[in-house]
């Protein structure tokens, strides 16, 4: 059974210190919260990485944008490779990579050709975990084929 005595020391504080009190609590949990709580600069806390948003299959029409992302967790911070059927995708016109918290990757003006299998791999030095959307992952269909 749990006690209900931190709500009747919260509700005994002087109004001013009510906020204050809540922040400082949820500030703590988020500390101690799970695998993204983490304080970084902390050398015995390293992970391994793991894909905690997982990229979806995309189906898209032949010169449009596809676009995948996801978000990893780890630390030293993971390395974030894209492939497409198993050739490393580097930054070019074509392949739009970035970051801002999740990774992201767009292929601009997708080809019938593009079709296949998109994997994402995130490896530091404690491991490598990968995550391979399914093959019916990049579904290219000719604009032509779709009926008006």
């Amino acid at each position: 059974s749990h006690k209900p005595k931190r709500l009747v020391e919260e509700s005994q504080l002087p109004e001013g210190r009510k906020g204050a009190y809540r922040m400082d609590e949820i500030e703590r949990i988020a500390h101690e919260g799970g695998p993204t709580g983490v304080s970084l600069d902390d050398e015995s806390e390293k992970t391994k990485p793991e894909i905690v948003l997982l990229p979806e299959p995309a189906r898209v029409l032949e010169g449009d944008i596809a676009r995948f992302r996801c978000r990893v967790t780890g630390y030293p911070a993971p390395k974030v490779n894209w492939y497409l059927n198993g050739q490393l995708i580097r930054k070019s016109k074509r392949y739009r990579l970035h970051y801002d918290g999740i990774y992201y990757l767009e292929i601009v003006d997708i080809k019938s050709y593009d079709s296949g299998e998109v994997r994402v791999v995130a490896d530091n030095p404690l491991g490598t975990t990968e995550h391979t959307v399914n093959t019916a992952t990049l579904n290219v269909e000719g604009k032509t084929e779709r009926p008006d």
